[in-house]
C-alpha cells in the first residue's frame, strides 16, 4: 500500500498498462532504466497508481508534499516498478 494524500492506493504489479501510462506522461522505458527523469517517473507512476491524468498526479503529488508527505516514499514505487517481473523479462529482451 501506497498513502498519498491521506488515502492508501493498493501498489498494482508493474505491467505493460504501466509502461503506457509513463510514456502518456512523457516517459520512456529507456527512463525507467537509467532513472535519468526520477520527478516525471514519479509523476507518471502515481498517475497509473490513481488511474488519472498527469495533471492530477501532479496535484496529488504537490498536495502530498504541502502536507507534510514524503518524496521519498513516492520514490520507492520506482523501485518497485524496477523489481517487478514484467520489467525484468522485458530487459531480458532488449539484451
Amino acid at each position: 500500500m501506497i498513502e498519498i494524500n491521506g488515502k492508501e492506493y493498493e501498489e498494482k504489479e508493474f505491467d505493460f498498462a504501466a509502461l503506457a501510462k509513463l510514456e502518456e506522461c512523457g516517459c520512456s522505458f529507456e527512463d525507467l532504466v537509467e532513472i535519468e527523469k526520477p520527478m516525471a517517473l514519479v509523476i507518471g507512476l502515481v498517475a497509473w497508481i490513481l488511474d488519472c491524468k498527469k495533471k492530477k498526479a501532479i496535484k496529488e503529488i504537490n498536495e502530498h508534499i504541502m502536507n507534510g508527505g514524503s518524496l521519498a516514499k513516492l520514490y520507492n514505487i520506482i523501485d518497485s516498478a524496477k523489481d517487478s517481473d514484467f520489467l525484468k523479462a522485458l530487459m531480458k529482451q532488449m539484451k
